[in-house]
């Protein structure tokens, strides 16, 4: 994990990033910006306000358990590690046609 200006993340290791990437180009979006590189812990707070036991720079688990995606992004949900988001997820893909920004992801309803 790392703190970076108010905004605290979990960075994927490059075996993971691998993998989501061969999950993002099989979603039929080629043309849509790739992601996938962090999960989102916290933002606009400092990781030290959220009192979890987990310090800074350990090495942790995730897994991805569903896949969703809307007009706006494509992005897989996860577990294993709190997210101040309702549906902890990382970002694979985001649509550059329609000005969207990574954290549309947070609008995805529908996950399978």
């Amino acid at each position: 994990m790392k703190e970076k200006k108010w905004r605290t993340y979990v960075s994927l290791d490059e075996q993971s990033r691998e993998l989501l990437i061969s999950l993002a180009k099989q979603s039929g979006k080629p043309e849509w910006e790739l992601h996938g590189e962090h999960l989102t812990v916290v933002y606009g707070k400092r990781y030290s306000e959220l009192r979890l036991d987990t310090a800074l720079g350990t090495k942790i688990s995730i897994r991805a358990t569903h896949l969703g995606i809307n007009e706006h992004c494509c992005a897989v949900r996860t577990e294993g590690f709190y997210s101040h988001h309702p549906i902890p997820h990382i970002t694979l893909l985001v649509n550059p046609f329609n000005g969207s920004s990574p954290v549309m992801s947070n609008t995805i309803m529908h996950w399978e």
